[in-house]
């Protein structure tokens, strides 16, 4: 097989397994959201995340006082950032946990039959 046909053929069945993927990840969504928008779900995460946020900027800025010994106002700042961030972003990925398992169980699951798809089409099987 000539380098051109190689790609080109390689390039289709990539491209059919992440759409496929895309696709299942899609239905997957709508099924856990129940068909409410997706900015109203991010948005109602962000709400209940803000707890999180505080905290994380507690942790961080105590952190960062009691960690050296010079305490100059821009590390204990920068403390109280990560630490929010990663407050923040630990709580929305926690409280979206169930339509990200789905999400990606879903696309798996369809990634797996285009595979098989794709496998068999090169590899056909004689029954006869």
């Amino acid at each position: 097989m000539k380098l051109g046909a190689w790609l080109e053929n390689n390039y289709k069945n990539t491209l059919e397994l992440v759409e496929s993927g895309y696709e299942g990840a899609i239905s997957a969504r709508n099924r856990a959201l129940r068909d409410e928008p997706v900015s109203s779900a991010m948005a109602r995460g962000a709400r209940n995340s803000w707890k999180a946020a505080a905290v994380g900027v507690c942790i961080g800025t105590v952190g960062a006082f009691f960690s050296s010994k010079r305490k100059s106002p821009r590390k204990i700042l920068l403390g109280g950032l990560a630490g929010g961030c990663i407050g923040f972003g630990s709580s929305m990925a926690w409280g979206s946990r169930e339509v990200i398992g789905a999400m990606a169980s879903e696309a798996r699951k369809k990634v797996s039959t285009a595979r098989d798809a794709q496998w068999l089409a090169q590899n056909p099987i004689d029954y006869a």
